[in-house]
């Protein structure tokens, strides 16, 4: 019964330690695994990737926000 028992013990400590250093671990990837942004001039455009969504553009024929006297 006693071994048992510290056999529960040691691995609920295990567990908890596993998830503490893996949410630690990920944590350190998401905070550092990002790309640093560079100060380097670029003369190319930027490519617009497929799945991005292009900003709404203003027509003439939008009067929601105009003032008519």
């Amino acid at each position: 019964m006693m071994v048992n028992q510290k056999l529960m013990q040691l691995l609920s400590f295990g567990f908890i330690s596993f998830c503490f250093c893996f949410g630690l671990g990920i944590g350190i990837v998401i905070r550092f695994g990002q790309l640093q942004p560079s100060n380097a001039a670029t003369t190319a455009e930027p490519e617009m990737l497929p799945f991005m969504i292009p900003a709404p553009t203003s027509s003439p024929d939008d009067s929601v926000f105009t003032l008519r006297p």
